[in-house]
């Protein structure tokens, strides 16, 4: 059983999920740890993962014991593994390995592998994370004042087990996405991100609107386990302006 489930989101909104046939896809893919960390599944070296969870935010399946799995979602929905302690992504910022089904594309079907990898920090139940709210920077000359007072300090805080980045990363300017994005790479903690509402585009339909973040972050909803915790990450956030 669960001892702690944390929920982080923007906002809450209400609404159905109701699927036509045309905007599901079926997407297939292997979960496997990638032992010589090469990216791509070689079965004599790398490891099929048995039984790891992946969901769409919605379903949640668990995956065969040759780590391949079989998911049918709707286009504009995040596919993800559900990362339970033990396993984390090769990537510093870990959702940005994550995919979105693009809500415009026409493919009735899709492959989707996520290699992972084995980490033993996150067997450990007690852990410290930062938490890191609003830094909402608008310009280059704002990037600046991050970069010399929370990303030095967070440079600095490499005892720490990761980042958590509790949106508004940005503020409505979207070029400054890629820029943090690449300043938290270089972070010794990993990071995981979520989004903001001045992280959005500012279009319409709204299941538009998470398109640019997604592009750099990867998605904008997803779960994770460290230690015993349970993070569910929701963008709940879906503005009519």
């Amino acid at each position: 059983m669960f001892k702690k489930i944390i929920f982080v989101a923007v906002a809450v909104a209400l609404g159905t999920n109701v699927s036509l046939a045309d905007d599901l896809v079926e997407v297939r893919g292997r979960i496997y740890e990638d032992v010589n960390l090469n990216g791509a599944f070689d079965k004599k070296k790398d490891k099929a993962v048995s039984g790891m969870l992946v969901s769409d935010g919605d379903t949640v399946i668990a995956c065969k014991k040759d780590g391949t799995y079989k998911l049918k979602t709707k286009r504009g929905n995040s596919v993800f593994p559900i990362l339970p302690a033990g396993y984390d992504m090769p990537a510093q910022i870990p959702n940005s390995s994550f995919v979105n089904i693009p809500t415009q594309g026409k493919e009735a079907e899709m492959t989707i592998d996520f290699a992972v990898i084995a980490d033993e920090m996150g067997l450990k139940h007690d852990f410290t994370l930062n938490a890191v709210g609003d830094v909402q920077v608008r310009d280059l000359h704002e990037m600046e004042y991050a970069n010399r007072s929370i990303f030095t300090e967070l440079a600095e805080a490499d005892n720490n087990t990761f980042n958590l980045w509790l949106g508004d990363l940005c503020f409505d300017n979207l070029a400054m996405l890629p820029i943090l994005k690449s300043m938290m790479e270089f972070l010794p903690s990993k990071s995981w991100t979520i989004m903001g509402n001045h992280d959005r585009d500012y279009v319409e339909p709204f299941s538009e609107q998470n398109n640019t973040y997604n592009s750099i972050f990867g998605v904008a909803d997803y779960f994770f386990y460290c230690g015993n915790v349970l993070f569910i990450v929701l963008n709940m956030f879906f503005g009519t302006n």
